[in-house]
């Protein structure tokens, strides 16, 4: 037995959960060295784990490794272990639901104050697709109710889509047993694809041999959503049976998402026969959403066609199959003259690949021409390109083109662009005359922009006055979703137009931290509905749960305003309480996770925001003269003075050259020089943790170590800081054993959750404040505030932890130097002057 299996099974036996986790982890990245069998046992074992989410994890990479064919594929399948995509969902389900439970505790007034509005509120449709996103158990009997009130039918019936349990499935299944009327039976089958549940199978298939022809064609749209391909047997029969024009439709478009071989074989079968040429065309285009090249002949067949429809997606098709440019071109090329501008851009399209200038060329004449259709038809090219040279030409036509039309076709392409590439040549259109213009370009270049756009876009909100182009730059401010762009919004909080404000706010829900919940708490009993809406979805994600309250306010307004606001910031959480977009919001999962139904009421004091109350000072002061050194050095770098810095740590080096804080600053300003500075090797454990992991930060991905230590990791735990201040733990217990590499690999898993070292730094900072561990706060957040020290929250989030320990002058000479910033922003310069008092009182 090797040793490193006998780590692994040691680590699997480890009492703490995290640990058991990063075991499987280690398994995984080392399954190469170890026999095929025993891995697949170390799994199965861990899915008989008493923690849900180490089972969770256990299967998620038995389906991983069944993806990359390692050896045991027959023993996993015996075991019955999925694709991972499909264990994926298993476990997103999941966790899902456990959320919306967790959050339906908290939110039990207001979905009570929503319940409300039915039936006779003018919301009322509205109010039963809120609830319904939201899955509240307790409005399923409004709903059922709601289902004989024509009015509110189809939004009832729309709710129950999202309801992805058991109880509903089998509501529904009883539904379609018991009725006779086809508008039901038609809802009732779009509500079982809605659910996606592989349950619904036989209930769709029994709805798709009924005699209606709507309720055959919503059932074949259903049995297209049912996971795994579960419904692409029934739909082959469909096809192959079905004679009515619009069922076949909606069987090839359910095909085109689930289809295999089976599908293209069967379309093939009957593709000669097929009269109607709506039908005919849609076939192409579901033989190319299949994707395979055995499709190609039937392709190839259907291109000489009299109807343009049926030429058009034949290309089209051709173009998704995976075929070489040498089999591509002969078919395709004579189709770039033909006269219907559709069928040139579609073989346009498919020409691309495999000679860029010709189909380029091609572009540009359609660019120039005189017909409105051909200029529209080259914009759309232009956005599915999304090539650079495409993209200048799309410019070009946007800035000259008169036709409203084609501007409009123009203006779509724009908003669809994603390639970082095109960033020089999107700022070509940020002076456009046409306001519309400016708003989609503004965003598109945010989009593809990401921080280094800021400054621009900035500027540019300097230089218009228009309402909307203002408010679309604000947005995208949000869209960068970086610490940089934290002032602009906290500027425009304080704007003359409301919507400018309504979107400062949801901006800052993207960028986050510890300064957004101080700045948006005001807005919570602002006059504006959209606006105290936003500002409590906004604490919401921060964990604020006490918040929602606000919302069941909203609901009961006279007005419609005010309810159609508190829907919408429903829906916004009902659309966040997905395991995927929660592991972003650390905060919000964590209160959720533990049922909490609410947490202390906000006070406009940064110390409720995270928890933590400075206990009163001791008359002892521990504060060394090193640590007020660093304070220099943190107040030359703050005024950009890094010569000043640099020779400040230099100073302090000599003095103690030991001192972790001192190496790591050195680091941060040695960064980027031909020689880099290397701490000594006695720099104590804890800052050789935290030296190595800032080191990680630069080369991990570069590298590719990620993705070689935790290959395709499910990130789980993302931000989650609690775990990550464990993960810490395990790395200074592998340091203390002398192992670098299990440290290497913990450090590598925490950076590859995190833009920014000093991110990890300052939240893990905000775990021991609230752990009142004011050693280990000050320790992180002295980290945090090195690197970088334009950060006032974080440097008063320091001084607080400093004078939990007792060190009065060095709290003292933080909020002096905070106060000495004349572009403090006004509301923090209030924080720190109190807290300063607080400190000169020994009552902090």
């Amino acid at each position: 037995m090797t040793d490193l299996l006998k780590t692994i099974q040691t680590l699997m036996m480890d009492p703490n959960a995290m640990t058991r986790l990063f075991a499987i982890d280690l398994l995984i990245q080392n399954h190469h060295r170890l026999e095929p069998d025993t891995v697949v046992e170390l799994l199965q074992a861990a899915t008989n784990d008493r923690e849900d989410e180490v089972v969770r994890h256990a299967k998620l990479s038995m389906s991983k490794l069944l993806e990359w064919g390692f050896g045991a594929e027959d023993r996993l399948r015996e075991l019955g272990i999925h694709s991972r995509m499909t264990t994926l969902s298993d476990i997103e389900r999941g966790r899902e639901q456990e959320l919306r439970r967790a959050a339906h505790e908290v939110l039990t007034p207001v979905l009570s104050a929503a319940r409300q509005l039915v039936p006779n509120h003018p919301l009322a449709p509205q109010a039963l697709v809120t609830l319904g996103l939201l899955q509240d158990a307790g409005s399923i009997s409004l709903l059922i109710d709601s289902l004989g009130n024509p009015v509110l039918r189809d939004k009832a019936f729309e709710a129950l889509e999202h309801f992805r349990t058991p109880e509903v499935l089998a509501l529904v299944n009883r539904l379609v047993d018991r009725e006779r009327d086809d508008a039901m039976l038609s809802k009732s089958a779009d509500v079982l694809g809605g659910m996606e549940d592989a349950e619904a199978l036989g209930t769709l298939a029994k709805l798709a041999a009924l005699p209606s022809e709507t309720v055959r064609e919503r059932s074949a749209l259903a049995l297209g959503k049912l996971p795994r391909r579960a419904g692409e047997p029934a739909l082959v029969a469909m096809w192959e049976r079905e004679a009515a024009g619009a069922v076949q439709l909606a069987v090839l478009a359910s095909l085109g998402r689930v289809g295999r071989e089976a599908a293209v074989d069967a379309i093939g079968r009957r593709i000669g026969s097929i009269g109607d040429d709506r039908v005919l065309s849609k076939a192409m285009i579901t033989l190319g959403q299949i994707g395979l090249g055995k499709a190609l002949p039937i392709l190839s067949k259907a291109l000489p066609s009299p109807h343009l429809r049926v030429r058009a997606n034949a290309l089209e098709g051709i173009a998704r199959l995976p075929v070489s440019g040498k089999e591509l071109l002969p078919l395709v090329e004579p189709y770039l003259s033909d006269k219907n501008n559709r069928v040139r851009g579609n073989a346009l399209m498919a020409v691309f690949p495999h000679d860029h200038k010709r189909a380029l060329d091609e572009l540009r004449r359609m660019m120039k021409s005189d017909k409105p259709l051909d200029r529209a038809t080259a914009a759309w090219i232009a956005a599915e390109i999304q090539n650079v040279e495409a993209v200048e030409a799309l410019v070009v036509l946007t800035n000259t083109e008169l036709d409203k039309t084609v501007l409009a076709t123009c203006m779509a392409a724009i908003s669809r662009l994603r390639n970082p590439r095109v960033r020089a040549v999107l700022q070509k259109l940020l002076a456009h005359p046409n306001p519309q213009v400016r708003v989609q370009a503004v965003g598109a270049y945010a989009r593809v922009g990401g921080p280094p756009v800021l400054r621009e876009l900035e500027n540019l909100y300097q230089q218009t006055d228009h309402e909307l182009v203002r408010s679309t730059i604000v947005t995208a401010m949000g869209v960068i979703s970086h610490q940089g762009n934290l002032t602009f919004l906290q500027r425009k909080l304080g704007d003359s137009s409301e919507r400018v404000v309504a979107n400062a706010i949801e901006a800052l829900d993207n960028v986050g931290g510890l300064e957004v919940s101080v700045m948006v708490q005001p807005f919570t009993g602002h006059a504006n509905p959209r606006i105290r809406a936003n500002a409590i979805v906004v604490l919401w994600n921060l964990g604020h749960l006490q918040e929602a309250a606000g919302l069941a306010r909203l609901l009961s307004a006279r007005d419609e305003a005010g309810p159609r606001a508190a829907l919408y910031a429903l829906g916004t959480i009902a659309r966040n309480l997905s395991w995927r977009e929660i592991e972003k919001r650390a905060l919000l999962h964590s209160a959720l996770a533990d049922r909490a139904k609410a947490l202390p009421p906000p006070k406009d004091d940064l110390n409720v925001t995270i928890g933590f109350v400075p206990p009163q000072l001791e008359a002892r002061d521990e504060t060394t003269d090193g640590e007020l050194v660093l304070v220099e050095a943190l107040r030359a770098m703050t005024e950009m003075r890094e010569d000043v810095a640099r020779e400040t740590v230099r100073r302090l080096l000599e003095r103690d050259p030991t001192s972790p804080h001192a190496h790591f600053l050195m680091a941060r300003l040695s960064a980027g020089q031909p020689q880099r500075h290397e701490p000594p090797a006695e720099v104590a454990d804890r800052g050789k943790f935290l030296y190595l992991l800032s080191e990680k930060l630069k080369g991990a991905k570069a590298s590719g170590d990620v993705e070689s230590v935790l290959s395709g990791y499910f990130s789980i735990f993302t931000l989650h800081l609690e775990i990550l201040a464990r993960f810490v733990e395990h790395g200074r217990k592998f340091l203390e054993k002398g192992d670098q590499g299990g440290a290497g690999a913990i450090a590598r898993f925490i950076v590859s959750q995190l833009q920014w070292t000093e991110d990890l730094h300052r939240r893990l900072g905000m775990v021991y404040l609230a752990q009142k561990d004011y050693a280990g706060a000050e320790g992180e957040l002295w980290k945090a505030c090195l690197n970088t020290p334009d950060e006032p929250g974080a440097i008063l989030e320091l001084a607080r932890a400093s004078a939990g320990l007792g060190k009065r002058k060095l709290a003292q000479a933080l909020t002096a130097m905070l106060l000495g910033n004349e572009s403090l922003d006004p509301r923090i310069r209030a924080k720190v002057a109190e807290f300063e008092r607080r400190v000169g009182d020994g009552k902090a």
